[in-house]
């Protein structure tokens, strides 16, 4: 939060992005790259006027206990690494990392599917115990 405040001091053109990953698409660096240039490259043909962006992200992928389970080479975990985390909800009555990576609101842990390898841990952590909260980041970008 020290950074945001930082930047407001130095500037007034900022532009807050909100940043919503679509179910089914790709996360590899790459094409997260090419959305947050598109991002910018809509609101600059608009006639919007920044030197700096604040994409915010609030999601089950930036669960920081992730990292316990995936591969650092993961395309999760490089999403992940972009981004400072600033607040979890550690009070989430649905999780929804049940449904997103599950397919389902089932509460029963033995109703989880096991066919990938995320599946797989992800259910092995939760029956020990570990959260994967909804967890909202930050990263800046100067233009």
């Amino acid at each position: 939060i020290d950074d945001l405040s930082n930047i407001f001091e130095e500037t007034k053109d900022f532009l807050f992005v909100n940043v919503h990953i679509r179910e089914g698409e790709k996360l590899t660096p790459e094409e997260c790259e090419k959305s947050y240039d598109m991002a910018i490259n809509f609101y600059k043909s608009r006639g919007y006027k920044f030197s700096t962006v604040v994409f915010v992200c609030y999601s089950w992928l930036l669960s920081p206990n992730l990292k316990n389970i995936l591969p650092e080479e993961s395309n999760i975990i490089k999403f992940q690494e972009k981004y400072t985390f600033f607040s979890s909800n550690l009070n989430e009555e649905n999780p929804q990392i049940i449904e997103r990576v599950f397919g389902n609101k089932s509460e029963n842990i033995e109703d989880w599917e096991e066919d990938t390898s995320l599946q797989r841990k992800l259910k092995e952590e939760w029956k020990k115990g570990m959260r994967f909260p909804m967890t909202k980041g930050y990263f800046i970008k100067k233009i």
